[in-house]
Order: C-alpha cells, then structure tokens, then sequence
C-alpha cells in the first residue's frame, strides 16, 4: 500500500469513528450473567456481543480476562504466540546510486542479520527487516539499537559513506508494544488446528477475530479484515437472540442484580419494558427475503421514536436491552 497500511486503516475506520472509543482499555468480560459486563478504565458497558480482535498474545496472558474462565480459549491462543518483525524506515541521500525496489541481504553467515528493502516504491528510502531473537533482542534496547545495527550493517556492505547518508525516520515497536507484544502469529508445531478453535464464539455472544483466526490469509492485514467481517456477522446473527429474552433469563438467575441493571440504565421493571418493546417493535420490523431475520425497515420508518436514543447508534433493534449504557 503506497500510502501506509495506518493511512488506509484510519481511512477504512471513518465510518465507525463517531461510535468508536479511545483511551479505554478493556481489563474484564464479565459472561456470569446477561447481558455481558465489560470492564474498561473508563467505567463499564453492557453488551448483548463483543467481538474481540485482540492478538493471542494479550489472550493468552488474560491481559483481558474473561469471568468465567474459558481454558479451551486461553490453551487456543497459547498454541498460536505471536512472532516478531521489526522495521526501521531510513531516508537515503543520494538515493539514485541504488536500484528501486531491490533487496539487499549483507550476510549469509549467522541468522543474527537483517533484510534491507532499497528503495520501495522508488522512494530515496531504505527500510530494514529484523525477525525472530535480533528483533526481541534490538527492541528491548530501544529504538536507536534497531537504527544502530542497520546502519553498521550497512556500513560494513557499502561503504563508510553509508553513515552521514542514513536517518532513521519511523521504527516499531510491535514486541514492547504492552497492546500487541509481537507482530502476527504463528503456530506451535501440532497446533495448526489451534485457529479454528479460535473462531469458536462462547456462548454464541463473545466472537473473536484477528489474523491469528484467519484459516488460509493468517499474517496479514487482509486476513484480519476478512476476520472481522466473519465475525461481525456471526455477532450480528446471535444477538437477535439477547435483548428482553437474555434479560429475562437473567432476572430468573439473579433477580436483584437484574433489575439493579436496569435502574442504572433508566428502565423500568423487566416485564413492562418487554411487553412495551414488543408492543412498539412488532409494527417497525419485517422479515429480511434474503435472510430470513427479522429487522427494522429503515431509520426513516422508525420515525421520531429512535431519535435521541443511544441504542440506535450502536445498531440496537427495538427489543435490544441496555446494551453499550455507562454503568
């Protein structure tokens, strides 16, 4: 992608921005009851779904933890760690002396060496590839170790002159990175399978999709956005099964915490909200010929009534509970 993978990403985002929250991280998902608790820095949320996209490696170390457990999850995500490529991204003055897009490899005696990309995109640019230990090792260092180790490398394969001719202009940080702790995954030998338990949802309401879950596009960006779709669809089919009926299954387990939910949300008793959401619902749906769901008509023919009503943000029909509300 020419112009970046983060420029295309925060381009395909704009849509979901106005609903999208930032500087809230996730610590708990709470699935003893219904509908979900989501724990985050900034107060919790309660959810019909979630869908979670976070790599194995958090997963695995229930950076997120999920209450109950679910130990096939956490043995899944184990058997599918994450690697490590590392990048450094350097300008080159007098550029025209190399080829474009032409890859350099500088030694063939020790695996402790990186890969150099000339030129990508014709651009007066190098960029330099490290994997597996030198990358976990460069990278707990800091920044300036990964530049310092191109540029020797360099040095050493083209000339002295290489030195004042480089500056570094982006490096990641993926491994130190405490929101990835690696680049993409990889399976442990014999848990190749280890992906599609991945793709299990548990309970049909907590789906989870990234490149670790991608069957065949694993590693990639394509493959984590064809995860997402996959799963936001499946979220999309289960969660017509939530709303009023998991709230009533829930006002049979634990009555008290049930309607204490609701009072925070501004509801009132379970069994009036149910029977006003079915009595207003039932005239705003019809039934979907290419799916065979129901689902509302439009905005425009819900009128007035879903003005000013959070849910609708976030996709809830008439019947959804209190779902994505500050607890």
């Amino acid at each position: 992608v020419r112009e970046g993978y983060g420029r295309l990403i925060d381009r395909l985002g704009v849509a979901a921005s106005p609903v999208t929250g930032t500087d809230c991280a996730v610590r708990r998902i709470d699935r003893s009851g219904a509908p979900l608790r989501i724990e985050t820095t900034r107060g919790a949320l309660l959810a019909r779904t979630v869908i979670l996209t976070t790599p194995t490696s958090l997963l695995a170390s229930e950076a997120i933890r999920i209450d109950p457990p679910v130990p096939a999850l956490l043995e899944a995500a184990s058997g599918v760690p994450l690697g490590l490529a590392s990048k450094v991204h350097m300008t080159v003055r007098g550029a025209g002396d190399f080829q474009p897009d032409t890859q350099l490899w500088t030694r063939t005696d020790t695996a402790q060496t990186a890969g150099y990309h000339l030129r990508p995109f014709g651009r007066p640019m190098i960029e330099a590839y490290f994997g597996a230990d030198l990358a976990w090792g460069l990278e707990a260092q800091g920044p300036a170790a990964l530049f310092d180790f191109a540029v020797s490398e360099l040095v050493a394969a083209l000339g002295s002159d290489m030195r004042r001719r480089l500056d570094a202009v982006a490096v990641s940080g993926w491994g130190v990175d405490p929101w990835s702790q690696g680049a993409y995954s990889h399976a442990l030998p014999g848990h190749a399978a280890d992906r599609a338990k991945l793709r299990m949802a548990v309970e049909d309401r907590i789906f989870l999709a990234g490149e670790a879950t991608a069957p065949v596009y694993y590693g990639t960006a394509h493959g984590a956005w064809m995860e997402g779709e996959r799963a936001a669809e499946n979220a999309r089919e289960h969660g017509d099964g939530g709303g009023v009926g998991a709230e009533m299954r829930m006002q049979m387990r634990d009555p008290e915490r049930a309607q204490a939910l609701r009072e925070v949300a501004g509801l009132g008793e379970i069994g009036e909200v149910a029977r006003d959401a079915a009595g207003r619902a039932a005239p705003a749906r019809e039934r979907d010929p290419q799916r065979g769901q129901a689902r509302p008509r439009s905005a425009q023919d819900l009128g007035e009534r879903r003005r000013g009503d959070p849910r609708a943000a976030f996709g809830e029909d008439e019947l959804g509970a209190a779902a994505f509300r500050d607890v």
